[in-house]
């Protein structure tokens, strides 16, 4: 219901950036999603790719949104998350620049999903169900392990490696993090000027990371255990979603807790369970232990999940190993395809193996017809080189931040064409005469943490637009 609630949420978020993400009048036309732009791109599927128009983009986005509701209610519960997996994954594969890990965390948990009875209880289905249905409450399936572990491992994956000296000595990982103005909301950056405070945070999560998920499984005062990581494990979360703009990842990541609740939990929360309906019976606790699944879905589940742990071995030691060195470079081809079929990719290597260092602002400098400079990022305002109080891009949200992440690096310079077409129009559209812009350039105020307590200096570095005077119809070709 929460993972369900939380995709509602999101797809109401994105579709006040539809026109700029998901429309051929925005920063990435829909022939440039999959083609020329990213690797294994034949891999990838998308529900958007059928029809470039904005109606059909609109109508996926309906889709989506009734599915998770579906899933909310739990109504024919396993169909709505069937199709609230393809959903997201289509979503996702239309614009992978505007990503983070939290979709990445929320595709892979509702992949797993599909494989559970997750309208067993507090669903309509659930009372639709015989009232000796629902009593039999412990399911143990391939699924339940793999959706347990799988969120485990991306503490796991995370924590092996961070492994600079900011992390594992000196404690500044996360005031170097703080420093980031494209990620840091305004309490993070208030919170940056206690940096002896920082450094001992920095070690807590660290080791949170490594040993709280592995607590999860002892055998003994398993109940009372499992309370303790979760409340740890939410303040953690809490912390972060005070300090960062990091889209859901926090919500996402709380309500995957939710799994690890106790029995003794859920009996407290509903003590007349099993007593007076089939809704109440089916969030009754009893000891038998159930499996769910066909025999043949358990060994294909057990199959992908044996892959997925591949796939993070051979992520984890692709960021760290010389190439000569590595045991793993076989899953560079095609083993690692099957993970972008499925939406299973995951990289979960947040601020590893230290924080981001390379941090600024944008400017599209726009010369209007009547000869005045203008920013276009700012609303119009005055070109200003100046560091502003609060980074323009970041006033606008996580996936424009994700977006622009983008445009500094070469291999992305098409992208600069899209997005300054797409700023150029949008403002020729409300400003007509003299107020109309015909050139844009487009620049990043580069600035990089320095150690504590020096002041980081900006540098200004243009952008240039690639040149399209040839007709290339290549990924940076004008729509």
């Amino acid at each position: 219901m929460s993972l369900a609630a939380i995709v509602i949420c999101d797809l109401g978020i994105r579709a006040g950036d539809f026109t700029a993400h998901y429309t051929n009048d925005g920063v990435l036309p829909i022939r440039h999603s999959f083609l020329g732009l990213f690797q294994d791109s034949e891999w990838r599927w998308s529900l958007f790719w059928i029809h470039s128009h904005a109606i059909w983009q609109g109508a996926m986005f309906v889709l989506a949104a009734v599915s998770a509701f579906g899933m909310l209610l739990g109504y024919r519960t396993r169909l709505f998350v069937v199709l609230t997996w393809a959903s997201i994954v289509s979503l996702h594969t239309r614009n992978l620049l505007v990503l983070n890990h939290s979709d990445h965390l929320i595709r892979n948990i509702l992949f797993w999903c599909m494989f559970l009875p997750l309208g067993a209880t507090f669903s309509l289905d659930a009372r639709r169900q015989p009232a000796n249905e629902g009593r039999n409450r412990r399911v143990f399936s391939a699924a339940t392990v793999a959706l347990m572990l799988q969120f485990c491992i991306m503490y796991w994956s995370t924590a092996i490696q961070k492994t600079d000296p900011v992390w594992t000595e000196t404690g500044w990982a996360l005031y170097d993090a703080l420093n980031l103005d494209t990620l840091t909301t305004p309490f993070g950056r208030w919170l940056a000027g206690f940096p002896e405070f920082t450094r001992w945070a920095t070690t807590l999560t660290l080791w949170l990371e490594l040993i709280g998920p592995l607590l999860l499984f002892v055998p003994v005062f398993t109940d009372r255990l499992r309370l303790l990581v979760i409340a740890a494990f939410v303040g953690l979360h809490l912390g972060i979603l005070l300090c960062f703009n990091v889209g859901f990842f926090s919500w996402i990541s709380m309500a995957c807790w939710a799994m690890f609740l106790p029995s003794s939990f859920w009996n407290a929360l509903t003590p007349r369970a099993g007593t007076s309906s089939s809704h109440a019976a089916a969030t009754a606790s009893s000891n038998l232990v159930v499996g769910h699944a066909s025999p043949l879905a358990n060994v294909v589940v057990s199959a992908l999940f044996v892959y997925i742990l591949l796939f993070n071995a051979w992520f984890i030691e692709s960021a760290s190993t010389a190439p000569e060195q590595r045991r793993f470079a076989w899953f560079d081809g095609v083993a690692k395809r099957p993970a972008h079929l499925l939406g299973l990719e995951q990289q979960w290597n947040m601020f590893a193996p230290h924080p981001i260092l390379d941090d600024g602002w944008f400017l599209a400098v726009a010369t209007q017809r009547d000869g005045k400079q203008i920013d276009l990022l700012t609303g119009g305002q005055p070109v200003s080189w100046a560091k502003p109080r609060a980074v323009p891009i970041a006033v606008r949200g996580h996936r424009w931040t994700s977006y622009l992440a983008h445009l500094p690096r070469e291999e992305y310079a098409g992208l600069r064409n899209h997005f300054v077409d797409y700023l150029t129009g949008a403002w020729n559209a409300q400003h007509q005469g003299e107020r109309g812009v015909d050139d844009v350039q487009l620049f990043f105020m580069h600035e990089r943490t320095v150690p504590y307590p020096e002041t980081p200096q900006p540098r200004r570095m243009p952008l240039p637009l690639l040149d399209l005077s040839g007709g290339s119809d290549g990924p940076g070709a004008r729509s």
